[in-house]
This record gives structure tokens, C-alpha cells and sequence, in this order.
């Protein structure tokens, strides 16, 4: 107890790590402003965080346009890695244009070459129309143990890319339209196992929570100055003289005494041999999370779930969740969504079927991505309540366009919606790659495509021109209800004549 030593131990710390390279692309296409600022500043953006959230991680930068070049080395210094990629712009690569091929195979092969088992490419980029030697790329990256995750940055419907000397022109001199590509990306993760998001889809809690379900490997970290602790010196000869004082009272008391006493005395010795009290006690607790709470919580939230008690299944669930992880910490995500969707509270929802979609389970992948369409889509549609009497179609054209008494939905709210009804497409698009006869996908990707065109097309037209009322036509109006007035004043008389 006393704790006696002499000197100190130089020990360097083993370290839990991964290698994570991020691939991205700096051309021009990347300073296309579709995205706020722009899709560059985007991509830095979300690598940065992704940084933040891999404190132990060994990574790497490298940039692309028509060539790759390795901007960074495999590190720990993460200062300087996030110095470098806010340095990163559309002259970071040597050679303009976009090369997507090489830079996936010059990647690969950088993580290769650390001979490590656990590695992530985090390819950054808007897109293209196809990956040639997509298959070689594929097979590559399997053979190195590399996993493929691709964040797609922009948006299909696209825009300009300014410069200074004013918008970007093709050969022809006229102005160059750039849009997100995903299909490719997608086809490659896919391929390798890995996963493709989108940049407004909170990528960085779902790929650190896809990351830190790989394997790790262990590389030695810095010098630590531990005591030369000389306890087990005097404990030794302690517990000894403990067993045998023990064992000499042992021959006086009865033997049912004798039975309780053995058990007490290595009890005893197994926790005398533990030097720290507050691991043992740290190792109780999770034993009785693991064994006890846990179980007791996920129960009870599934119950109350059934039982649409949905804030008591959430309250319990997140419990349960806190001490899961791997395909539990999914299932029970999903069912916390559930709750939340039956609450009404869908960008809740959202979050967390996100979380579920990060499993090994492959059905229980595709229904998270189905209802995180399906929570999207309530998302967009929320604001939109038509009264019972009135035809959605004709309450629809009311609320954009204003008029008969229905509240007019400002600007900013149908810029939304419409992102929204994007996004909830594009979640359509990705569970019917993945199972193309999702009937319910499909009939729902067609209902948000369809109020998504009659939006737009609304919001082209131009509202209906309230005009003032004409004072002459005020006054004909007036003098027609006199000589109504008077003409029926006038059959009454000639019906009393004819009585």
C-alpha cells in the first residue's frame, strides 16, 4: 500500500491505430460555388474534422487534378497536416484536368507500401462519368487491405466555376457547367466494401463510426517515465505468511468453517495481486453494464417501442446504446429512429437510421437507408399541411403562388424543401442500386421526383396580379343591382293587378 520504488522505467506507449489517406481532388471543377463557399473549401472543410475525430490515426494528403501528388506522408502530426490542407487550391496538383484513375492507384499503392492491415482511402471529389480499370482499382485495393470510402461534393443540378479572369469557357468560348457525378463513386465503394456519401449528408459521424469498426494495428508512441515499483518484494512474502497463518487456523475450526474459509482466502490473494483498486473496480462496472444494465435497458426499450411508449423506448434504448457497439449499437440505432419518426421529430430520424446503415448486416443496411429516404422526404414535407377540402395539387399552387386564404410558404422554406426532396432522391437512387426491385423505393423516388418538378415549375411562374378595384366598374355594378331591384319591384306590381 505504501507503494515503495526506486528509479525510473522508460516505456514508450503502444498505440491502437489505423492509416487513413485523404485523396483530393483541387481541379477547377472543385471551385464551383453549387456548394457555400465552394466545393474545395468544402472538401477541406469536412477532411479537417475527419482529422479531429482520428487523434491516433497515421494519415496522409494527397492531391489530384491531372496528376496526384503525395502532399503529405503517412503521420501523427496532424498540425501539420491540417496546415497543409488549408493550403491546398486549384494548383496543388501539377498538371490541370482530372485524372481519377491514378490518383485511386497511386493511393492504393502509398497505403501498400506501409504493410499494414487496416487502411482507409477517403477519396474527396466531385465525381465523374466513369473510372476506367475500375476493376483493376477494385481488385488492387482488396489485395492491399485498402478500403475505399467516397464523399461526393457539389450537386447534380450544378453551376459555374468563377475565376478571376471571370467564368471558366470550354474551347468553344462558351461557359462551362460542372455537376456532381456520383454513379462511379459509387460502383467503387461498392466494390470495395467501402461507402459513398455525400458532403451534406453529415458524413464525418458516419465514417468515423464506419472507420473505427476496422482493424487496428499497434505502433509505439512516446517515451513515458514509469516508477521501478519494489511493492512486490514485501506483497510476495506477505501473502505467503497471509496463507500459512491461515492455514494454521484452519486446523482449529470446524469444517464447514474450513469450506467458507478457502474460498474467502482466494478471494483474498487474486485481489491482494491487483495493484490498482481503480481498474478492478472500472472492470466491475462494465462487467455489471455488460451482464446486468444493458440488457435491461435494451428490453425494456424494445417494450415500451411495441407498446408506442416512444420517449420511454428512447430514453431506455440510448441507455442500452451507450455500452454497444458493431451490429448491436446499428439495431439499436434503428430503433431508436423508429421512435423518433413516430414522434414526428424526422431530422432525429434521420441522424440516427444514418448510425444504423454502419453494419455488417446487409438487410438491416438497406431498410436504415430506405427510412432514411423515407425521414428525408417527411423532413421536406413537413411544412407542407393542405386543409381536407382543398385538392393538394390546388393547395400546393396557393401556397407558392399566394391566394384563397392558404398561407404562402416564404422562399427560404421552399429552398429547402427542395434540398430536401433531393436528398430524400438520392437515398431513393442508392437503396435501388444496392436492390433493385424495392418496390416501395421506387414508388416513393417517383412521388418525390414528381412534387420536386411541380415545385420548380410553380416557382417559375409568376404570382397572380392583385389589381385594385376600377371605380367605373364599381358603379355599373351598382346601378345593374338597382335595375334588378327595380325590374323585380315591377313584376310584383303587375302580379297584385293580375289578382
Amino acid at each position: 500500500m505504501a507503494r515503495p520504488y526506486s528509479g525510473n522505467i522508460v516505456r514508450r506507449d503502444k498505440i491502437q491505430t489505423r492509416n487513413i489517406l485523404f485523396t483530393i481532388d483541387t481541379s477547377l471543377s472543385m471551385l464551383c460555388n453549387d456548394v457555400t463557399p465552394n466545393r474545395l473549401s468544402v472538401a477541406k472543410s469536412i477532411a479537417t474534422r475527419l482529422i479531429d475525430n482520428h487523434p491516433d490515426a497515421l494519415i496522409g494528403v494527397m492531391a489530384f487534378a491531372g496528376t496526384p501528388n503525395l502532399i503529405t506522408s503517412l503521420s501523427i502530426d496532424h498540425d501539420s497536416i491540417k496546415e497543409a490542407i488549408a493550403n491546398l487550391d486549384e494548383n496543388s496538383a501539377h498538371i490541370r484536368g482530372s485524372d481519377l484513375t491514378n490518383a485511386l492507384l497511386k493511393g492504393i499503392e502509398v497505403l501498400r507500401r506501409s504493410g499494414k492491415q487496416a487502411n482507409t482511402l477517403i477519396l474527396i471529389t466531385d465525381g465523374a462519368n466513369e473510372i476506367p480499370e475500375i476493376d483493376k482499382i477494385a481488385n488492387l485495393a482488396k489485395q492491399s487491405n485498402v478500403q475505399i470510402i467516397a464523399i461526393g461534393v457539389g450537386t447534380e443540378s450544378g453551376g459555374t466555376i468563377p475565376l478571376a479572369s471571370g467564368f471558366h469557357r470550354d474551347l468553344h468560348g462558351r461557359v462551362v457547367t460542372t455537376r456532381l457525378q456520383p454513379g462511379a463513386l459509387r460502383q467503387l465503394a461498392s466494390m470495395t466494401n467501402g461507402l459513398y456519401i455525400q458532403a451534406f449528408e453529415n458524413p464525418e459521424h458516419i465514417i468515423s463510426s464506419l472507420i473505427n469498426s476496422m482493424d487496428q494495428f499497434e505502433i509505439t508512441g512516446r517515451k513515458r517515465q514509469i516508477p521501478n515499483e519494489l511493492y512486490a518484494w514485501f506483497l510476495a512474502p506477505g501473502i505467503f505468511l497471509l496463507i500459512i497463518a491461515t492455514l494454521l487456523k484452519l486446523q482449529f475450526k470446524p469444517k464447514r468453517s474450513r469450506q467458507l474459509t478457502a474460498p474467502a482466502l482466494a478471494f483474498l490473494i487474486i485481489f491482494s495481486l491487483t495493484p490498482h483498486t481503480h481498474a478492478s473496480e472500472s472492470w466491475l462496472q462494465n462487467a455489471k453494464e455488460k451482464l446486468f444494465t444493458h440488457p435491461a435497458e435494451s428490453k425494456t426499450g424494445y417494450r415500451a417501442l411495441a407498446q408506442k411508449k416512444y420517449n420511454l423506448a428512447i430514453r431506455h434504448l440510448n441507455a442500452a446504446r451507450l455500452s454497444s457497439t458493431g451490429d448491436e449499437h446499428a439495431a439499436l440505432s434503428f430503433a431508436i429512429a423508429q421512435a423518433y419518426y413516430r414522434l414526428s421529430n424526422f431530422p432525429l430520424a434521420e441522424k440516427n437510421f444514418s448510425q444504423a446503415m454502419i453494419t455488417t448486416d446487409h438487410d438491416l443496411q438497406i431498410q436504415a437507408h430506405y427510412n432514411l429516404a423515407n425521414a428525408t422526404f417527411k423532413s421536406a414535407t413537413s411544412a407542407l399541411k393542405p386543409p381536407n377540402d382543398i385538392p393538394f395539387q390546388t393547395y400546393l399552387k396557393n401556397a407558392i403562388l399566394g391566394g384563397h386564404g392558404v398561407k404562402k410558404i416564404s422562399s427560404s422554406e421552399l429552398n429547402y424543401i427542395e434540398s430536401k426532396l433531393t436528398e430524400a432522391i438520392t437515398h431513393y437512387t442508392d437503396v435501388l442500386a444496392k436492390y433493385s426491385n424495392h418496390s416501395a423505393a421506387t414508388k416513393n423516388k417517383k412521388i418525390a421526383e414528381t412534387l420536386l418538378k411541380t415545385i420548380k415549375l410553380l416557382r417559375k411562374r409568376k404570382p397572380p396580379k392583385q389589381t385594385p378595384p376600377d371605380d367605373n366598374d364599381q358603379k355599373k355594378k351598382d346601378q345593374k343591382k338597382k335595375d334588378s331591384q327595380k325590374k323585380d319591384g315591377q313584376k310584383k306590381d303587375g302580379q297584385k293587378k293580375d289578382g
